[in-house]
């Protein structure tokens, strides 16, 4: 009986037809059942009849079986599937070769595979085609890849090549690429755009965008839309998004966090910011540190912070604007004013990769104390969705600090979805717990 004979008849696939047509040797039935066997959970038996495919030359499951290994960490096996699929000339094994040899640095032969995937129409791998050669600062190719790539709908080559544009003086073009990458959902398109409009005024459009990036978890689109919301007066608000910004490592975040925070009277907390900011290596920060300091009569950490924030200044760069050379001792010059960060300027941003927007590992202490304490002031709002208004209004707390503990307790509850935060934000968010108890009297 040959493997023909037993193949199931067309519109009448089934796990029975399969495996007959399997076991008689036919590779593409075996790569069918495997499907299905992978689909009800069936992994190991699934594995087995892709070894045994994969094994007999079949490169659709050599691509399954490399993508099987690679899912579950085992990325040398993982490789070396993805090479025999790439070397028999099938596409999407060409790029997971590709993409395997570019995490470990092999960059040389990542442009090889990519170029080969790309060259069949492989949006993903032009996109990284595209992103190899500019990096080689080949932009002329770099810009064919991600025009390949980018008209065939990737997002990600759209938004970078609204970067190309943007950064050539093609503000028109730059816009539109940014627009479409956007519209397909690229949360940093959404940001980049969100900027450019909110630098031209046209502040309506440039809330919105900005709030979709920050509300996807874009740590940029969190600061810029804190700016945008700090200078028309919405301090309230401006401090949440700034805050959120802030906990997940943007130091621009933190610095305007801190200036806020400090035109609030804040000054204990806005000094922590610029210091957590500054120590980034944000000269902004490190500047509005010295003046703080000095207004707090700390002359030798004003010093220190003044020293270190000149040192940040590249040579034959000036200073950014109301930064001119601060002198403590000088007491009858009055101190330069506050530099607020401004907006960054749009950036490129890389083909996906898996970023935590913490830690990988837990602080020492203080987690239990943070959940158990949000989940009861939780309980003390009438509507749970209201809780951080409500609590603000009862206690006098800022609406920003509350929603601040709400983020950490979230991530300490949900490590694999969120990451864990930082020792320094859950020992933030647990005294402001013990504030909030104590005032609303739980």
């Amino acid at each position: 009986m040959s493997a023909d004979d037993v193949r199931p008849a067309e519109g009448q696939p089934g796990e029975a037809a399969w495996r007959a047509a399997a076991e008689a040797g036919d590779a593409d039935a075996t790569c069918e059942l495997a499907g299905l066997l992978a689909e009800r959970g069936d992994a190991e038996e699934a594995e087995r009849w892709l070894r045994r495919a994969a094994g007999a030359g079949h490169a659709v499951a050599a691509n399954a079986l490399g993508d099987m290994l690679w899912n579950r960490d085992e990325t040398t096996e993982a490789e070396r599937w993805y090479r025999q699929a790439a070397e028999a000339d099938h596409i999407g094994g060409a790029f997971n070769l590709g993409y395997a040899l570019d995490k470990r640095g092999e960059t040389a032969e990542a442009e090889h595979w990519y170029r080969k995937a790309a060259e069949a129409g492989h949006a993903v791998a032009a996109n990284n085609l595209a992103y190899l050669l500019q990096n080689r600062g080949n932009l002329t190719q770099a810009e064919h890849w991600y025009l390949q790539a980018a008209e065939a709908g990737n997002a990600a080559a759209a938004s970078a090549l609204g970067v190309l544009y943007w950064n050539r003086g093609y503000f028109a073009d730059g816009e539109r690429w940014y627009r479409r990458a956007a519209d397909n959902g690229h949360v940093g398109a959404a940001n980049n755009l969100g900027h450019l409009l909110m630098k031209r005024g046209e502040l309506t459009e440039a809330e919105r965008w900005l709030r979709i990036a920050a509300e996807a978890g874009d740590s940029a689109g969190a600061n810029n839309l804190g700016y945008l919301l700090h200078h028309q007066g919405r301090s309230w608000e401006a401090e949440q998004w700034y805050r959120r910004a802030a906990c997940a490592g943007n130091d621009s975040g933190a610095n305007n966090l801190a200036f806020l925070l400090e035109e609030q009277g804040n000054y204990s907390e806005a000094e922590r910011w610029y210091q957590r900011a500054a120590e980034a290596g944000n000269t902004a920060a490190a500047r509005n540190l010295a003046i703080l300091l000095h207004d707090r009569g700390d002359a030798r950490g004003a010093d220190e912070w003044h020293r270190r924030a000149s040192a940040m200044t590249v040579p034959g760069q000036e200073p950014p604007a109301a930064t001119k050379p601060f002198t403590p001792r000088q007491h009858n010059h009055p101190p330069p004013a506050r530099l607020q960060g401004t907006a960054p300027d749009p950036v490129g941003n890389r083909p996906p990769r898996t970023i935590s927007k913490f830690s990988q590992t837990p602080p020492g202490d203080g987690i239990a104390d943070v959940i158990t304490c949000w989940d009861r002031l939780l309980q003390l709002s009438p509507d749970p969705a209201t809780a951080i208004s409500y609590l603000a209004r009862r206690s006098g707390l800022p609406f920003g600090q509350i929603d601040h503990l709400r983020e950490v307790r979230n991530c300490c509850a949900h490590p694999n979805r969120h990451g864990w935060p930082s020792q320094q934000d859950v020992d933030t968010a647990s005294a402001t717990a013990q504030e909030l108890l104590r005032r609303v009297g739980a």
